[in-house]
């Protein structure tokens, strides 16, 4: 089957220990990018991507063929370099982590 380039955002929980963050931070956003036959297939890899990273996820809010949807920003070089890493690598690719404190509104 053909892969096809999937984009996501989600929300993360960072586990207690996460290489990744902090210890002040309670939760985190970001894109992730992974090329797959389906969109089941995109989504759990981008679950099992984050579980070995030291989070969980916490919401998926939503994952799309880059194909198929218009991007708000279409010539976003950071985004551009996510998308060539996730078809040459064959790896999810995260994008920028924008990260919050425990206790926060955004929590």
């Amino acid at each position: 089957m053909v892969k096809r380039l999937y984009i996501s955002l989600i929300e993360l929980r960072p586990r207690p220990g996460c290489p990744h963050c902090p210890p002040e931070v309670a939760g985190a956003a970001v894109r992730c990018y992974v090329a797959a036959t389906s969109h089941d297939e995109a989504t759990s890899r981008i679950d099992d991507a984050c579980q070995s990273n030291g989070f969980d996820v916490v919401n998926v809010e939503w994952c799309v063929d880059k194909d198929e949807v218009e991007w708000e920003h279409p010539n976003d070089a950071d985004g551009d370099e996510c998308v060539s890493l996730a078809y040459s690598t064959g790896e999810v690719v995260f994008g920028e982590l924008y990260t919050w404190p425990h206790g926060s509104e955004d929590v």
